[in-house]
């Protein structure tokens, strides 16, 4: 329409309408569910809510790209039934229906059960001959811990090891030792902790710990471990009240070694891969 009537009756009808009348296809939004827990709900809606002309049906194409994929998830060229491929085949339901529009009608995915794998960044990319748009936008899906639990290890009679220890989280969360102290049991955070990561299936278990000196403790020193999903409501947490000196070792001189490589440091924390656990005889 702007190509036949020149530029400045483009102008004149975006001041009419900016959503619909446009040079070409536009993207108005692209919509995301909020973070959802892993296996949670029975499909979530990802919405390409785009406008057009009437010159674009002629060459129309819908396509959606998740994280720095270059090869397209879905696509669909109407009047041509729309397409789920890559990680997303077998996952959508591709009777959905955006909208009546036969030309904005498959803009959207729905997809079904889903699961941390489908988490990410997704990308919209609408073109024509003429024109193209696209936006991106971040679907989180989360896994809660299966087990969180915060343990007290006597090393000697003056030295305790507090470990926090939670398994099978998604993304990474972040990990925070607190103690209280005093008698209004003011929470502080505990510096120079050490996180040790692992992962498995996109899923990662973390344990963070440290050794105090009994001497440095109060009497009854109540430790608590927290793990939280940035992006989400989602935090857990587990509490051990400890007394200093009421127990000897709990365990025997342990009879392996774990070797392990640095990866990054940071001021409270460092994050170690374990590389190979070897038992002596």
């Amino acid at each position: 329409m702007c190509f036949i009537f020149g530029w400045s009756s483009c102008i004149v009808l975006i001041l009419l309408d900016p959503f619909r009348f446009g040079c070409g296809v536009k993207i108005r939004q692209l919509r995301v569910p909020a973070a959802l827990e892993n296996g949670s709900v029975p499909a979530a809606i990802l919405d390409c809510d785009y406008t057009y002309e009437s010159g674009d049906t002629f060459s129309l194409v819908v396509k959606w790209f998740l994280n720095s994929g270059i090869q397209p998830v879905y696509q669909w060229i109407p009047p041509q039934p729309p397409q789920a491929l890559g990680i997303l085949a077998n996952r959508l339901d591709l009777d959905y229906r955006a909208s009546e529009d036969n030309y904005t009608m498959h803009r959207a995915l729905k997809i079904i059960s889903p699961t941390v794998e489908l988490s990410g960044e997704y990308r919209c990319h609408v073109s024509s001959f003429d024109t193209e748009d696209s936006q991106r936008n971040t679907f989180l899906i989360y896994a809660p811990a299966k087990f969180v639990s915060i343990q007290q290890t006597k090393l000697s009679d003056d030295k305790v090891n507090i470990s926090c220890h939670a398994l099978k989280l998604f993304p990474r969360p972040t990990a925070e030792m607190a103690i209280y102290k005093g008698r209004k049991k003011n929470r502080v955070v505990v510096p120079g902790t050490t996180l040790v990561v692992s992962n498995s299936d996109k899923l990662h278990d973390l344990t963070l710990f440290k050794v105090f000196d009994d001497s440095k403790l109060s009497a009854e020193t109540v430790f608590e471990c927290i793990f939280s999903i940035q992006g989400t409501s989602y935090s857990v947490r587990d509490m051990l009240t400890y007394h200093p000196g009421s127990s000897k070792p709990a365990f025997p001189k342990p009879t392996s070694h774990v070797k392990s490589l640095i990866l990054s440091t940071e001021p409270t924390l460092i994050v170690f891969l374990v590389l190979t656990l070897v038992t002596t005889s």
